[in-house]
């Protein structure tokens, strides 16, 4: 199994506002300061945010994906008011799409990170 599914689910995020991104060292600020708002629910929440984008060239876009415990994304909007400003959406890991998205966002082939569905990643910062 890929994981508890009963107790836990996973949730995509993607930022609202990205086209107000503009500078990528401040959008870097911006999830490390995601991460740092979330440390209440530690104990129930892993997850990675990424920066991707070239700034000057195309919109720097924050998204992230986290594994929670229990089924809703609510314990981390109440932990972190910043987490309203993102659209959330459970994935299905029990399909081929829905096991593809969270390895995309988890896993690095070579290591390095340098790529998230086929854009420039500019940052990568993980919540454990």
């Amino acid at each position: 199994a890929f994981f508890a599914a009963e107790g836990w689910s996973i949730w995509p995020c993607r930022y609202k506002y990205s086209a107000e991104n503009e500078k990528a060292f401040m959008v870097s600020n911006a999830i490390n300061g995601f991460i740092q708002r979330s440390g209440e629910i530690r104990k129930w929440l892993f997850g990675v945010m990424w920066v991707t984008g070239e700034e000057k060239v195309t919109p720097l876009e924050i998204s992230g994906c986290y594994l929670i415990r229990g089924q809703e994304i609510q314990p981390l909007k109440d932990a972190n008011d910043d987490a309203e400003h993102y659209n959330w959406y459970k994935v299905d890991c029990s399909t081929p799409e829905g096991k593809a998205l969270v390895f995309e966002m988890w896993c690095s082939t070579d290591g390095s990170f340098e790529f998230l569905e086929g854009k420039v990643c500019v940052a990568c910062s993980e919540f454990k």
